[in-house]
């Protein structure tokens, strides 16, 4: 117990003195203690920032379960009878269905549209016919030796290569060829586009189709094909007529008609109007008549004054312009009277040389053939062939040209007449492929355009001089001059150019066609949407036809008549027809037996019927996917908490000294700053980051393309070489691609003991020895590739996208943003984006679920495992041994609150042991103090005495 000093006798406050000196030396101790209250702070800090993580970790408990993701429960109950519902439909219901009970009666199923042809062994000629369907037309080649088997498999594979797929189906029952639609019903398809004015002639046509993801170019060579119509409407309303305004070309492009900076197509005819230049000399052949002085049409052009005409017959005489004839202004000649002239009949020459001005207008049709080198016309005997530019469409043999037989057996590519721009510019190498009648694909590249055009002059003409005068092409009622001169338009450009020539004789002429250097400039007109940068006019591309229907034609050749497939009796045919079924009342129709959004024809949202037969049901709906959509948002939540919390603790200041001791003193307001900068919230917010935005590769057992594939994988839209690899622990096997590879082939390369020369990973370990079981096969059904681990272990995939694409193999879903989950809407430069926080777009997330389930589910539980692997390496309180003997906590929250802890402990010790410093330091000072003020005492005792002898002394003194 500290003693009190009271200073009675020496009059000092000895208290005060030693309560000065100790609070000068608590000054160090008040500096240590007001760290210490700093570190329980920011304790607290990590504590709340633990107690988030912990929210977070809860949410994640959801996600990681694929239950989570389980659709929609429904009940059927049969009403009409006391039988199974199973004889009149199934159904199964995603997330998006409507909790409610459907009366719904099936009247009739969905057929087929399928055609039979008569019993035969072979074929018998040589022949061929048309498959059209979906708006496209397929030839089928069929050789004299076809049998029914035969002919099934050129069928399919002339009809499934195609690009998209021709939806009809060969077969043979019984000796006979079946083709049948592969899917029930009339199938009316609307596509609709939604199409911006181009700056040329064209505009891409692409069509979208609910039941698929991407976009595809829709064949319509033909309106009107299988009930189809095409409309076309500009945004006042206006309707453009195909034929008249525009054309549709290629399948999937639109060329107008008022605009068409083009080259005449391949056999088109257009017309060259010739003007001479004076000095161009010009020779035609006539023929003298026997009965007339005048020989009629002899020149192409009314011959202007001071032209040089002279005449030369069969035995060398001469004939003398004005003196023996005259040349009239129709070109004719006339004999004159007195002068001399040929005998009758007699065949003579007449040399014109111009005067300038005189005009001609020549007939001339676009070459429509080119050679090949390489490849010879027997090659591609009972073969098919294709040919493609690079980012070019393919052209087919049999629908856009054929292949004929050139003078000495050569292989010649002949083009069918179409629109202008869909094929091969004039001078552009392209590549044929063909696909042999053995299997075996082989190219030809470089194969170029014909360039030139051969001029047929009137009456056999040739020039005796290089033609120097002006020509005029006319084509399509859009003329091309040349030369060009632009006028005062800067911009005017001549959209296609040509060069007039002579050919190799030097006397007959040649048009050789050459591209501009702007070709893609239109000439403006007014019957059209305007094109350009500054109005950008939008219009709309409706196209309806049968999908599911076909017709077949032969050109009248007798091909249909001789398989018996002209007949339409029901022997040989069955024709299509809508499901009907009566919903609560309501009548209505489908072209499948297969109902849902996924398939296009939607009857009750989300839900997916597969009819079976005649009859009366009940469907009860119930649940709904309110789990998995509460789970995700939980998730977000949570996620943006733990965000929102560290963006504000890494950015906060601490109050400065002066606010400081104006604002009232809490444990809120001292917290503030004491997080700014810290690593570890960095960290974890570019943690967070990424594994919301991070691209995810799941792993399976068993993994099959998702569609039936056919033909080879350039048939299948690859058109390079690549590789994809199968993964199986840390054995990788890379498979080579290429686009003649086939789904056989590539289980082939998949199942061999080698890859390139060298061990395949899933055989051999990597000391080459053999596995007992291979780690991964892969195997070929119902055209479908179906990859499958040989052991317990999962299997991956990697490699080109456009591979694994094109084999139905890449997983949909990848990433949490094709789910409807990313960076806040208002976009990453605004303060959500900036912090990181996370939207969650249930539109989105239903569209895909519905759409890939599965997808979705491995996805987002792969995601919620990663995502909690990272929370347990922050929040984790079990310890793990770092080094030998030495453990630590596994997470960094947890460390960093072990840490302050331990400083907090190092900290108590301190001032404990300051304290007992300070306490011995006080009783020390008092100690000293007390015995000052004794010592004082005595001296003042002793001082008072000396005073007291001193005065004694003093007065005796003055007494005596």
């Amino acid at each position: 117990m500290a003693m009190s000093i009271t200073g009675v006798v020496s009059g000092i406050d000895w208290d005060s003195m030693v309560t000065e000196l100790i609070e000068n030396a608590q000054k160090p101790a008040l500096v240590v203690l007001e760290k210490r209250d700093k570190l329980e702070l920011k304790k607290t800090l990590w504590e709340e920032l633990q107690v988030s993580f912990q929210s977070l970790q809860s949410a994640l408990s959801s996600l990681k379960l694929a239950s989570t993701f389980t659709a929609k429960d429904i009940e059927i109950e049969r009403i009409d009878r006391n039988t199974s519902y199973k004889g009149v439909l199934t159904a199964t219901v995603n997330a998006d269905a409507a909790i409610n009970v459907y009366d719904l009666e099936v009247l009739n199923l969905a057929t087929k549209q399928i055609m039979r042809s008569d019993t035969f062994t072979t074929v018998g000629s040589d022949t061929y016919f048309y498959v059209n369907a979906g708006g496209q037309n397929v030839r089928i080649d069929v050789a004299s030796s076809d049998t029914p088997e035969s002919l099934v498999d050129k069928i399919n594979t002339q009809l499934k290569t195609q690009v998209p797929p021709v939806a009809v189906t060969a077969a043979v029952v019984d000796s006979k060829l079946i083709l049948s639609s592969d899917s029930t019903g009339l199938g009316q398809t609307t596509h609709t586009a939604t199409l911006t004015r181009s700056l040329n002639a064209y505009d891409s046509l692409l069509f979208t189709s609910d039941s698929i993801t991407d976009g595809y170019t829709l064949d319509i060579d033909l309106n009107g094909v299988n009930g189809g119509t095409l409309t076309v409407k500009g945004e006042d309303g206006t309707v453009y007529k195909i034929s008249e305004d525009f054309d549709i070309v290629g399948g999937n492009r639109i060329r107008w008609r008022s605009q068409d900076p083009l080259t005449p197509p391949p056999g088109a005819v257009y017309q060259d109007t010739y003007t001479a230049y004076a000095g161009d000399t010009f020779t035609v052949k006539a023929t003298r008549a026997s009965d007339s002085n005048t020989d009629v049409s002899v020149l192409p052009f009314a011959p202007h004054s001071g032209a040089t005409v002279t005449i030369t017959d069969e035995t060398g005489n001469t004939y003398v312009h004005g003196t023996d004839f005259q040349v009239l202004s129709t070109g004719y000649v006339e004999w004159l009277e007195g002068g001399s002239k040929p005998s009758d009949g007699n065949e003579y020459e007449v040399s014109y040389t111009a005067a300038g001005g005189e005009t001609v207008t020549l007939e001339i049709t676009r070459g429509n053939q080119d050679t090949l080198t390489s490849l010879s016309y027997a090659d591609f005997t009972g073969g098919t062939a294709t040919i493609q530019q690079a980012g070019s469409r393919i052209w087919r043999e049999g629908l856009d040209f054929e292949i004929v037989q050139g003078a000495n057996g050569e292989a010649v590519v002949q083009w069918y007449p179409g629109g202008a721009g869909d094929f091969p510019k004039p001078g552009s190498d392209y590549t044929v492929t063909l696909q042999k009648a053995d299997g075996t694909v082989v190219t030809e590249a470089g194969v170029q355009r014909s360039v030139k055009d051969t001029v047929n002059l009137p009456n056999n003409g040739t020039f005796t001089t290089s033609p120097q005068g002006t020509h005029v092409i006319t084509y399509n009622g859009v003329d091309y001059p040349y030369p060009f001169s632009p006028s005062a338009d800067p911009d005017e450009t001549n959209p296609w150019s040509f060069e007039p020539t002579l050919d190799s004789t030097g006397q007959g002429l040649e048009i050789r066609w050459k591209e501009p250097t702007n070709p893609d400039s239109p000439t403006t007109r007014s019957t059209i949407p305007s094109y350009g940068n500054t109005s950008n006019d939008t219009y709309t591309v409706t196209y309806t036809y049968n999908s599911n229907t076909f017709y077949l034609s032969d050109d009248g050749n007798g091909a249909l008549a001789t398989l018996g497939l002209d007949n339409m009796d029901e022997d040989h045919y069955t024709a299509a027809q809508d499901a009907t079924l009566r919903l609560d009342g309501e009548l209505v129709t489908r072209s499948s037996n297969v109902i849902g959004e996924n398939y296009g024809n939607e009857l009750i949202k989300g839900m997916t019927l597969q009819l079976k037969g005649v009859g009366q049901v009940s469907l009860d709906v119930s649940q709904d996917a309110e789990a998995a959509v509460t789970a995700l948002q939980d998730f977000i939540t949570e996620y943006n908490d733990v965000l929102n919390w560290v963006n504000v603790r890494i950015t906060e200041e601490a109050l400065d000294a002066t606010t400081a001791e104006t604002v009232e003193s809490d444990d809120y307001r001292l917290k503030w700053g004491l997080l700014r900068g810290n690593s570890i919230l960095r960290g974890i917010k570019d943690s967070l980051r990424r594994l919301t935005s991070q691209i995810y590769s799941a792993s399976f057992a068993q993994r099959s393309s998702r569609d039936a594939i056919y033909g080879t994988m350039l048939q299948n839209g690859l058109a390079n070489e690549g590789f994809f690899t199968v993964t199986v622990g840390t054995r990788v096997a890379t498979i080579p691609v290429t686009s003649d590879d086939t789904l056989n082939t590539i289980a082939a390369k998949i199942n061999s003991s080698k890859i390139g020369g060298q061990n395949n990973p899933l055989y051999f370990d990597s000391d080459g020895e053999a596995y007992s079981v291979p780690l991964a096969k892969a195997v070929v059904e119902g055209n479908k590739l179906t990859i499958q681990s040989g052991t317990e272990s999962n299997v991956t995939l990697g490699g080109s996208t456009s591979v694994l694409s094109s084999l139905g193999l890449n997983y949909k879903y990848s990433a949490l943003s094709q789910i409807g989950i990313k960076l806040s809407s208002t976009g990453e430069m605004s303060d959500q984006g900036k912090a990181g926080e996370l939207d969650f777009d249930t539109s989105v997330f239903m569209a895909a679920l519905e759409d890939s389930p599965q997808d979705v589910s491995t996805l987002v539980t792969h995601f919620a495992e990663q995502m909690q692997t990272y929370v347990d390496n922050m929040i984790k309180s079990s310890t793990k041994e770092v080094a030998a003997g030495v453990t630590t906590a596994q997470g960094a929250v947890i460390r960093e609150m072990n840490a302050i802890d331990t400083e907090i402990q190092s900290i108590d010790s301190y001032l404990d042991k300051f304290e007992q410093r300070l306490l011995a330091r006080q009783e020390s000072l008092q100690a000293k103090f007390a015995a000052a003020e004794v010592s004082l005492s005595t001296m003042m005792q002793q001082a008072s005495w000396l005073e007291s002898i001193t005065a004694q002394l003093q007065s005796n003194a003055s007494t005596s």
